[in-house]
């Protein structure tokens, strides 16, 4: 429908959004001696993750809770099959937990018994925390001091 002294012509229309496209809000980067958000926020949260996967402390009950809450939206990111557990597969679980720290694995064993076993060797042999077992799936944490962020667990 043509509109009274339109010329026809779409830049005056999109002069806005153009302006908008290129306008974007400067952030001022914070100085590198300022703590981090969360210190500066009395937040309940560690910062170290070394601290808290060090051998001598195990993972505690309220931490396991919260990772349960962060893992449930999860899916496996590997699966142990018909095979079994293999060096190749252990090598997957191994990266899996460097990169992500909380993964799940689903494990396609018979019954419950070889399923509880399966998923207390990945544990042993990947000197990761078993965080949770339902069915077919297992959850695992591996603290990874080197990553750029790595997950805070609650303070006790």
């Amino acid at each position: 429908m043509p509109v009274p002294g339109d010329t026809g012509s779409l830049a005056p229309r999109f002069a806005y959004l153009a302006w908008a496209i290129r306008w974007r809000p400067r952030t001022v980067p914070r100085p590198p001696s300022a703590p981090p958000l969360a210190t500066r926020l009395h937040c309940h949260f560690r910062h170290d993750p070394t601290e808290s996967m060090s051998p001598s402390k195990p993972i505690t009950e309220r931490q396991r809770r919260w990772l349960k809450r962060q893992v449930h939206h999860l899916k496996p990111v590997v699966i142990v099959g018909q095979h079994g557990l293999s060096d190749a597969v252990l090598n997957e679980i191994g990266l899996a937990l460097e990169h992500h720290e909380l993964i799940k694995v689903k494990i396609a064993a018979g019954d419950r018994d070889e399923r509880d076993a399966l998923a207390a060797e990945i544990a042993e042999r990947t000197a990761g925390a078993l965080i949770d077992r339902i069915g077919h799936t297992a959850a695992f944490f591996r603290a990874n001091p080197k990553k750029r962020q790595p997950l805070a667990l609650p303070v006790d």
